[in-house]
């Protein structure tokens, strides 16, 4: 049984959804989108949770976030 780059990329981000959900779940967050990124290329995107709870709309990979000045923490020198 050969394994497949999918199949490896898919059990090295176990954990990683383990952690997502863990985290959310503590912090209470509602929604989370991610991107796993490698040799400079997004080679995975995941949405958890929901973009409108009242609604129950589930969160997208491709939903857009107002982030506001965060990102400057992120970026500055």
């Amino acid at each position: 049984f050969a394994t497949t780059a999918a199949t490896t990329l898919a059990q090295e981000l176990d954990p990683i959804d383990k952690a997502v959900v863990d985290s959310m779940e503590a912090e209470h967050i509602p929604g989370v989108v991610i991107g796993v990124v490698k040799n400079g290329k997004i080679v995975d995107s995941r949405a958890y949770g929901f973009a409108d709870l009242e609604a129950r709309i589930p969160m997208t990979v491709d939903k857009g976030f107002r982030i506001a000045s965060i990102s400057k923490q992120m970026v500055a020198t």
